[in-house]
């Protein structure tokens, strides 16, 4: 939730030094320290706007690391698909990997994500 922070204040135009700890958007608002910016700047920045943003930021972060990792699984599962490569469980490395092309589509919670499982 901190990157996504303070990617939006660099959306806001904010540059200098900042705090804000927190597990969720409305956390990092709740303690939000802008050390540079006026009491007139800070107030300008809407709550709802700030909590909505976040969030939606931290969405974007939270789907291309799980793109990334689905991609890293995908590559190092090439082999198998090569024309002269016979396994006994191909049916099984077919699901596995259309169940990894399958995501981010399937995931309900960034957060939480469970990869399908390596066949062996």
């Amino acid at each position: 939730m901190i990157r996504a922070t303070g990617q939006y204040l660099i959306e806001l135009g904010y540059i200098g030094n900042w705090n804000s700890d927190g597990e969720t958007a409305e956390e990092c608002w709740e303690n939000l320290d802008l050390k540079n910016w006026t009491p007139e700047q800070i107030a300008g920045i809407n709550r709802d706007t700030f909590i909505t943003r976040v969030n939606a930021l931290a969405n974007e972060q939270s789907l291309t690391e799980i793109r990334q990792k689905r991609d890293t699984l995908l590559a190092e599962s090439d082999w198998v698909m090569l024309s002269d490569v016979v396994l006994s469980n191909i049916d099984e490395w077919r699901t596995y990997r259309q169940a990894l092309r399958d995501l981010p589509q399937t995931v309900t919670d960034y957060n939480n994500v469970t990869y399908p499982q390596k066949p062996s």
